[in-house]
């Protein structure tokens, strides 16, 4: 029996498990292995499962590399780099995509639901904004800055700039923690005092501001870490 046969009865095999059961007892190799099939139709791609788990250090840190990192493995080519690439892109627009019915955020179990996918496999911190009308109605989201794995600038005129654009009354915060845990530090309570100063001058409420990590998120209104100012309320529509 030749080489090739071999692989595709082993391909039929892989592709049965998977329809009847998913990934259900595969192992991660075995899942890169499936993937490839995809970008790889005539090569067998099980060393190339194994020599991404040995170059990167897990399953996870395969799908968080970028194209280049991927590129640099022997035997990954620029269609398999874009495939696995592109596999928590997929999975984010998934998430995301559930959250668009969401017209009024109005409370902050709705705020952490809708935020939390906008982070969905996102290794570096990212700061967006969400903008709101009087009655807490979904104007538009926004993705302020990004940058470094523990850090992000937050540009306070380009986020006045933005909520005034949107017409908002009434804004959320959200920024992530990769790696960490989704709690406010002392820094991210500081920085809210001050924005929230600064949106306030222009009419603006700022009434949240939501920390995620880990898939997971935490409302600082919720948690009683919303940093308020003397003369400075939060919307009476909100419900903490």
């Amino acid at each position: 029996m030749g080489e090739k046969s071999i692989h595709d009865h082993h391909r039929e095999r892989m592709y049965e498990r998977v329809r009847k059961n998913g990934f259900e007892g595969f192992s991660d190799h075995e899942v890169l292995e499936y993937m490839l099939y995809f970008a790889l139709p005539r090569i067998d791609t099980n060393p190339l499962a194994h020599a991404l788990i040995d170059h990167f250090g897990g399953y996870a840190q395969v799908l968080e590399a970028s194209e280049e990192e991927l590129r640099a493995v022997p035997g990954i080519g620029p269609a398999s780099a874009r495939l696995i690439h592109s596999i928590l892109m997929f999975s984010r627009h998934y998430q995301i995509s559930k959250t668009r019915s969401f017209k009024q955020l109005d409370s902050c179990e709705k705020l952490v639901e809708y935020c939390v996918p906008l982070f969905h496999g996102i290794t570096n911190e990212r700061i967006y904004l969400i903008m709101m009308d009087d009655r807490l109605k979904l104007l538009g989201t926004v993705l302020l800055g990004e940058g470094a794995a523990n850090s992000v600038d937050v540009p306070s005129r380009k986020l006045v700039d933005t909520a005034l654009r949107y017409g908002a009354t009434n804004v959320v915060l959200a920024h992530n923690h990769p790696g960490g845990f989704a709690l406010p530090s002392q820094a991210d309570i500081r920085t809210t005092q001050n924005l929230k100063f600064a949106l306030k001058t222009m009419g603006i409420d700022l009434v949240d501001h939501i920390i995620v990590a880990q898939d997971e998120g935490t409302s600082m209104l919720s948690s009683s870490r919303m940093p308020d100012m003397p003369g400075i309320s939060m919307s009476a529509n909100f419900l903490g």
